[in-house]
């Protein structure tokens, strides 16, 4: 049996204080994710002010990949939310080049 799981929030930003209608049966609007970005980019200036238990386990993720791939290599990132994986991965991978898109 197929397990299903979501989210009601992300980052401490629960969806319902962003003033967009939501729909179990739907996929978030643009308009869902352009509002979430400008309150989570309100509420955390920089990385380093995001949880620190959520940047361990993106920068494990991102040692974890970069374990896979060349370093003088080019990526395409689709999904990249804040980038903050790709900004660990070439910070372990300086001559990589990624081309993030969310």
């Amino acid at each position: 049996m197929k397990k299903m799981m979501w989210s009601f929030s992300w980052q401490e930003i629960k969806f319902t204080e962003l003033g967009v209608k939501l729909n179990f049966f739907r996929r978030a609007s643009s308009k869902f994710y352009s509002k979430f970005y400008n309150e989570l980019f309100r509420r955390y200036e920089t990385y380093d002010s995001l949880p620190s238990v959520w940047r361990q386990i993106k920068s494990n993720t991102a040692n974890e990949i970069s374990k896979l791939i060349e370093s003088e290599t080019s990526v395409l990132s689709v999904g990249c939310g804040t980038g903050y994986v790709e900004k660990e991965i070439v910070g372990k991978l300086p001559k990589l080049s990624i081309d993030a898109f969310d």
